[in-house]
Formats: C-alpha cells, structure tokens, sequence
C-alpha cells in the first residue's frame, strides 16, 4: 500500500523551534533551528537547516526517522477548535490568528498501527 501524503508540496510541515543545543559554544550558532518533516517512499524524514536564516536554495541536512509508514496526517487547530489541514488556512484575515492553537499528527506504521499525537503552539 502506498503512504498517504496529505498534500502537494514536498514537505508534510516546516518551522522552527526554540532550544536547539550548542555543546561546542560556537558563536555563530543560535538556539533556534529551521526545521521540515518529509514523507517520502514510507520513510519519515527530519530535515534541518545549520542556520535560521538560511538561503533558500541551501539543501537541509537529513535524518531518515521512521520506516515502514503508511500514512501522515496533519491537522492545525484555531483557538476556536475548529480543524484545517493547511496553516495558514485561506481564510486566516478571518481568522485574525497568526499561529494555531494546537497540532494534531496522526501516523500509521506497518507495525504499530495508527498513533496520534498532539503539540500545543505557543501563543
């Protein structure tokens, strides 16, 4: 069976996130980091980028996670509870929110089944 890919694009979900570790203290590295979550042929990738402001045809670094996926959905939440399968939904003016409440993934591998988890999104 082949993987469920919940859009057109290339990457499921991309952003960035706070707490990226710095052992070596080098400089130039910040604490934040760029990042994308890819399916690609049943196999769920975490792409990152060494820099937040990167170029944009810089190619992210790449680390294979998971095997064996059959499916990847991702749902963003307003505050209104209300579910989209895109972020920025069209009608984001409408809205009047610049970022989602909460996020919703649900995965299903060969071997586990479906699993489900949810990422409150800091306001």
């Amino acid at each position: 069976e082949e993987p469920l890919v919940t859009n057109d694009i290339d990457f499921e979900v991309r952003g960035s996130r706070g707490g990226w570790r710095n052992p070596a203290g080098l400089p130039f590295r910040g604490t934040l980091q760029r990042f994308q979550y890819r399916l690609d042929d049943g196999k769920l990738f975490r792409d990152y980028w060494p820099v937040m402001d990167h170029p944009l045809q810089e190619e992210p670094r790449r680390e294979q996670i998971l095997t064996e996926v059959r499916k990847l959905e991702i749902w963003y939440y307003d505050s209104k509870h209300e579910r989209f399968d895109q972020w920025p939904p069209p009608q984001l003016e409408a809205l009047g929110e610049r970022r989602p409440r909460a996020i919703q993934f649900v995965l299903e591998l060969e071997d586990l089944g479906e699993i489900e988890r949810w990422v409150e999104v800091a306001q």
